[in-house]
């Protein structure tokens, strides 16, 4: 389905249409009124979408007090905004999959909320949806060690409320998938996780047990048990992704894919393995859980360039691989379109501003990608 017909909608529509459609979830008209102004600022500002700079494009500095307020003082609910936001895109396009993407924001200085004193960062991920011409961050998690967890008065100055916990970075990213599924029902289409550089326990961070299919970026020396006797490497204990994948390349078949960030056809070798995970990184009461590792060729004759792990039971590996090229689209509209509206441009120092200016950059990603054109 089309996500917006240029003919008949003007920009300004959708953007109405879109802020009418999630700000309905805030109770109070100037709440309303602020989220809309907030967000035509995101979209008409050059340069650093910081409040004042906002501000200039909107109303000046009045606007620039009551923005402030909106942003960090504020009691409105952005988790309601965001649900608002799904169902908006839910209503225009088929999703092919939630893509679970990081996000890393530079910061100078250790006062900001979440900041990893060892990089100058902050570390985010966020939930995707995507149909595979254009993307849509719907979600979002912070990530939070327990050097701020564990400090009342570096908690208490940052707004970070009393239900959130320590957990791992693998944790996090799960969370975000597992999270949105809690909220919002069956997310129907696979949750794409596309990053071998954290690793994420299936078992530990309860991914075993997810109400959706996924598929998992797992590093090459990532260790599993090949479960079906007629295979090669059955019996053989616990073997790296690699040489697992390496023992059954005589079973591959050439896929042919799309690639959603430009449209380019191409073919690569794949195939799909049943596996288990290695004894020590599986938990107790998991024996009934069917996995399968995924992998994928650049050069037939060289080694596995990309796998993954899935619980997905019926997917052909062509399906498989073709929902794996899904974060393309979203890498692609994540820095063309997501760096133009702010994403890393919150000057704020507490939890719950952060989220409200990353739910209101979200939306006006949406705006944008919305008001775009099919041949973008």
């Amino acid at each position: 389905m089309s996500v917006l017909t240029r003919s008949t909608t003007t920009d300004d529509d959708v953007v109405d249409e879109l802020c009418s459609a999630v700000f309905a979830a805030l109770r109070r008209r100037d709440q309303r009124r602020r989220g809309e102004q907030y967000v035509r600022g995101l979209l008409s500002t050059t340069g650093r979408r910081s409040i004042r700079n906002i501000a200039t494009t909107v109303g000046g500095e009045a606007a620039a007090q009551n923005l402030h307020h909106f942003v960090h003082s504020s009691t409105w609910d952005w988790t309601a905004v965001r649900e608002r936001l799904v169902a908006h895109l839910r209503e225009r396009i088929t999703p092919a999959a939630w893509v679970v993407r990081p996000l890393s924001i530079p910061k100078t200085g250790d006062h900001s909320v979440g900041v990893l004193s060892c990089a100058n960062k902050q570390q985010a991920f966020g939930l995707w949806l995507t149909d595979g011409r254009s993307s849509f961050p719907v979600d979002w998690r912070l990530y939070l060690t327990s050097e701020w967890l564990g400090d009342h008065s570096r908690r208490g100055k940052a707004a970070i409320p009393t239900g959130v916990g320590t957990e791992t970075l693998g944790q996090c990213a799960a969370n975000v998938g597992l999270e949105a599924a809690r909220r919002w029902g069956p997310l129907r289409a696979p949750v794409v996780f596309d990053n071998d550089s954290i690793d994420v326990d299936v078992f530990g961070t309860g991914l075993s047990t997810a109400p959706f299919p996924f598929l998992l970026r797992v590093r090459t020396d990532n260790h599993f048990v090949v479960t079906d006797p007629t295979l090669p490497g059955y019996g053989a204990g616990p073997l790296t992704a690699r040489r697992l994948l390496e023992s059954v390349r005589g079973l591959r078949r050439p896929v042919e894919w799309l690639d959603p960030a430009t449209g380019n056809r191409h073919t690569s070798p794949a195939v799909a393995v049943p596996v288990a995970p290695a004894p020590q990184r599986a938990a107790t009461g998991t024996k009934g859980q069917e996995l399968r590792l995924v992998g994928e060729w650049s050069d037939p004759r060289g080694a596995p360039q990309r796998m993954w792990l899935t619980n997905a039971r019926t997917p052909s590996v062509e399906t498989l691989l073709r929902s794996s090229k899904l974060p393309r689209r979203v890498s692609r509209d994540s820095e063309e379109v997501g760096e133009t509206v702010g994403f890393r441009d919150f000057e704020g120092r507490t939890f719950p501003g952060w989220h409200r200016h990353i739910t209101l950059a979200s939306l006006a990603h949406t705006a944008r990608v919305l008001t775009r054109g099919e041949d973008y």
